[in-house]
């Protein structure tokens, strides 16, 4: 019952201490002012980690003071995790603070951060990896220093980093169910960001600040290398279960490190690149933004919680799943326009490396089917043996694991899979995604059959094959799906109908749905002829044709009409034209219009060709100097040279 006080009374406290918290900054002008590199648009109030951190402390008192008599027979080092965690996190938020009231470097704050990771591995809680306590340190301090970071960088829309914390800190209480004072740590940090969170929702009137991202982010560190502390199992799931539950400053870390490197930008640089502002950029709300997040924090929870208390392999199939679904979605955002062209790190080797190797820089489009290779057979083991594969199967599918997934990414390399965009799959591309598989199909029953011999059947590389083929397809699909969902949710322009449902209108479609700047947006097709009405073409429908052009500019509200064929006859032009002009309607034309390019010279330019021209000139003049002194007739006949500039 103590773990529950520690929520309520964190709550109580977070929630009386904001509002307060909130009056000192502003008295004391400690604001958080909009900067281009920043979301918020208007002042706001700092120093909002101040009022989590007196929640949480006041929270965990009594379960602390409760519990530490009682855990002397039974599991002793609990009071020195729990100590631990909460001395690494003193010192994140002793750090965070320093740095909203007077600023840090960088370096100063890793420094930190690796101490408070030292001190919480002093602790005990350590994430048991491998055989090797160093490599264990190693990990834990990286994961400590990584996920303070995460959660610093996570924090740059309202209401995102208090809600996915409190939704992660539920997530370990219900692990720590059977250890009170470690779920009454979380539950306190649950407690304090939901009350801090009533405040800091969308429009926030104060924000945590680093004192409260790196103070949550060194919780959630700490709780998460606790638990990997107790299971002596399995390590995988050691590990895998806390990133699960932190799954999304995990992948937005992720996000921001790889488009920022592909980019050529500064890794450390702040900007407006999160998977928060690329959500908001294809048109959610913050507070949609802020629930959608929500939502696949809830999932990750609820599915790590499931994990952990069944073997159950329809469930490990589930994360696995919604893991992929989630890098999937990452990968889609990713590919979003945000950077602008002409900014930009010069080009790095490393990076002109990567561009070669990846093609043009399809590293995303590999990592993701890094992945899918893995669940694919992975899953073919798990079908072939109704999802409990025998030791010796298991053996060989841990021994081949790597070996698959790198054999199906140089045959999808070889075939020229990663050429296309996904944005945009072809033909072309159908036939290739079909040729990696059956390259990679053949090669790995070839090297797996020779490494491990009969224990693996080849029905199951056939299996494998079937599962690649249905993974790579549905991610490369799943694209198409995404944008017609940003079309349907994102800002809309202007209701405009296309005439001519062919070619012509096709590439209208597109180019309307592509350029935004545009300003229109396609919901319907006028074509005359009878048998394409009722079809739809790129989702638009084929409304009818130019007799009953009236009723649909009424039933539409439709503010503009484009013609997108040439092949139009007079009669057809005078109809629409005069159709548009008794609505009041616009009617436009697109053409496809080959042109040649008109060099324009930069002022710096203009001033070195007339450098060269008054060379020229002045060589005229000496020359024809030298003709007249000679007296030469003959050379005064010849032909003056004409300089002209066209």
């Amino acid at each position: 019952m103590n773990s529950y006080y520690s929520l309520a009374m964190a709550f109580i406290v977070a929630l009386v201490a904001t509002p307060a918290i909130r009056t000192i900054a502003r008295r004391a002008g400690r604001i958080s002012q909009p900067t281009s590199d920043r979301w918020h648009q208007t002042p706001v109030a700092l120093l909002g980690g101040i009022a989590i951190f007196l929640g949480v402390v006041v929270g965990i008192a009594p379960v602390l003071a409760g519990t530490f008599p009682q855990i002397g027979g039974q599991k002793p080092q609990i009071a020195n995790y729990a100590i631990g965690i909460i001395a690494s996190s003193l010192v994140m938020f002793g750090a965070g603070l320093a740095d909203d009231l007077w600023g840090l470097r960088p370096n100063t704050k890793l420094i930190l951060q690796a101490v408070a990771g030292a001190i919480l591995v002093s602790s005990g809680c350590v994430f048991l990896l491998a055989p090797s306590t160093v490599v264990n340190v190693l990990v834990t301090v990286f994961w400590f220093i990584a996920l303070t970071n995460a959660m610093n960088l996570l924090d740059n829309m309202d209401g995102i980093t208090a809600g996915v914390a409190a939704i992660a800190a539920i997530g370990f209480a219900v692990l720590f169910s059977d250890q009170p004072a470690l779920a009454g740590l979380a539950l306190a940090v649950a407690g304090a960001t939901i009350g801090f969170l009533i405040f800091n929702f969308s429009r926030a009137s104060i924000f945590m600040g680093d004192a409260g991202s790196m103070f949550l982010g060194a919780m959630l560190a700490g709780l998460g290398a606790a638990y990997s502390s107790f299971q002596t199992d399995n390590h995988l799931d050691s590990v895998l279960l806390p990133i699960l539950l932190v799954l999304v400053p995990v992948l937005d870390t992720m996000l921001v490190m790889t488009t920022r490197f592909l980019a050529r930008r500064p890794v450390m640089q702040g900007g407006k690149d999160h998977t928060t502002h690329r959500l908001a950029r294809i048109g959610l709300a913050d507070w949609q933004v802020a629930i959608a997040l929500y939502a696949v924090g809830g999932i990750a929870s609820v599915l790590a919680v499931t994990l952990a208390r069944t073997s159950n392999p329809a469930t490990a199939w589930a994360g696995i799943l919604f893991v992929l679904t989630a890098l999937i979605i990452m990968a889609y955002l990713a590919k979003l326009p945000i950077y602008p062209r002409s900014t930009g790190m010069p080009v790095s080797r490393i990076a002109l490396l990567v561009d070669d190797l990846l093609h043009t820089r399809r590293i995303l489009d590999v990592l993701v089917d890094l992945a899918v290779f893995a669940v694919a057979y992975w899953g073919a083991f798990l079908l072939k043996w109704d999802g409990n594969p025998p030791i010796e199967q298991s053996a060989a599918l841990s021994r081949t694991l790597a070996l698959v997934v790198g054999v199906r990414v140089a045959a999808f390399f070889a075939v020229g899979a990663y050429r296309g965009r996904w944005h945009q799959v072809s033909v072309p591309d159908v036939h290739r995604i079909l040729e990696g598989t059956a390259l990679g199909t053949i090669a790995i029953w070839i090297l797996v059959g020779g490494l491990v011999g009969p224990v693996v059947p080849v029905s199951l590389f056939l299996l494998d094959g079937v599962l690649v083929l249905m993974l790579a397809f549905g991610v490369r699909l799943s694209f198409r799906s995404f944008d017609a969902v940003r079309l349907h949710i994102g800002p809309r322009g202007a209701p405009t109908l296309i005439y001519g449902a062919g070619s012509g209108g096709e590439l209208a479609v597109r180019e309307l749905y592509a350029n935004g700047q545009l300003g229109l947006f396609p919901v319907g097709f006028i074509d005359d002829d009878p048998h394409k009405r009722g079809a739809t073409i790129l989702g638009v429908p084929v409304l009818g044709g130019v007799n009953a052009l009236s009723q649909m500019l009424a039933t539409h509200k439709v503010e503009r009409v484009v013609i997108g064929t040439e092949a139009l006859g007079p009669e057809i032009t005078r109809s629409l034209s005069d159709s548009c002009m008794a609505a009041g309607i616009p009617l436009l034309q697109m053409r496809v219009d080959l042109s040649p390019v008109k060099r324009e010279w930069t002022a710096e330019e203009l001033l070195a060709k007339g450098a060269e021209i008054d060379e020229a000139f002045e060589k005229i003049a000496r020359s024809d100097g030298a003709a007249a002194s000679e007296g030469s007739d003959r050379d005064a006949r010849k032909p003056k040279p004409i300089i002209r500039l066209a």
